[in-house]
């Protein structure tokens, strides 16, 4: 894809935001009480070079990054294992997957009271909740990712005699593939929100929690700072994971920049 391609497609991207961005500032700008209500662009810009400046930004992103990336890796990592292995094993997912539903129908925001009484206000219970609020996506992606292998495969692996570990790594893991990463872009949302709510009832620090005391305040064009962050921080961590899956399922990245190119 050429510069200039690429360079008209930021620039589309990009438009929306800032006829919306210019709206907001207009009509902001020339009525008090709307500025008080909807916050403005420029008291936002401004709040957030000025949380630059002291330091306090980068804190918060450090406060709220460490334990949400800590429980999306491990709850993801067993989640996927899991998964597989309800796979593998399909008389215990049967008995197991029932169970599993009934988990995932529940949000898992509903266990912080529990999980404070567990584990304290620190770090460890967010980490928790960020494990909880992402490893049965990563299981159900799993399971379903090496479900839908046509049967004919494992029968050509059986006339070559594959023993199961080659069956597993050569077809079921590549398979699976672009379902654990359908998982873990997916994953991204939950995790910053159980990330959110363990801040929410418990913190000092944090982007959430500085939206929490910005709201108490009724600052909103702070609380715009905040959300806007959130936005960033989830686009960068989307960008890792397809950035990711264009390495480890490189067949799938090829098959969407032709569609892409075709497309323009």
């Amino acid at each position: 894809m050429n510069a200039i391609k690429i360079t008209k497609r930021f620039a589309l991207v990009l438009t929306p935001a800032v006829v919306v961005l210019s709206i907001w500032e207009f009509l902001t700008s020339q009525n008090q009480r709307a500025a008080f209500l909807f916050g403005q662009p420029t008291a936002v810009a401004h709040i957030f070079l000025q949380r630059i400046k002291d330091g306090s930004l980068f804190a918060d992103i450090e406060a709220t990054l460490l334990p949400m990336i800590a429980g999306f890796i491990i709850g993801n990592l067993l989640g996927i294992a899991l998964g597989l292995l309800l796979w593998r094993f399909q008389k215990i997912n049967q008995i197991a997957r029932p169970y599993l539903i009934a988990l995932g129908a529940v949000p898992a925001f509903i266990f912080a009271p529990v999980l404070v009484v567990w584990f304290g206000t620190g770090t460890e219970m967010k980490i928790v909740l960020v494990f909880l609020s992402t490893v049965l996506v990563a299981a159900f992606q799993a399971t379903t990712g090496a479900s839908e292998i046509d049967a004919d495969f494992f029968r050509l692996f059986q006339t070559f005699r594959a023993k199961d570990a080659a069956v597993f790594r050569h077809l079921v893991l590549p398979s699976a593939a672009a379902w654990v990463f359908a998982g873990l872009r997916l994953n991204i949302g939950f995790a910053l929100l159980g990330e959110f709510v363990g801040e929410f009832i418990s913190s000092e620090n944090g982007i959430a929690h500085r939206a929490l005391v910005d709201a108490g305040l009724y600052n909103l064009s702070a609380v715009w700072v905040s959300a806007f962050v959130i936005a960033a921080l989830a686009i960068l961590l989307y960008a890792f994971i397809v950035r990711l899956e264009t390495i480890f399922v490189p067949w799938k990245a090829n098959f969407l920049s032709r569609r892409i190119e075709s497309a323009d």
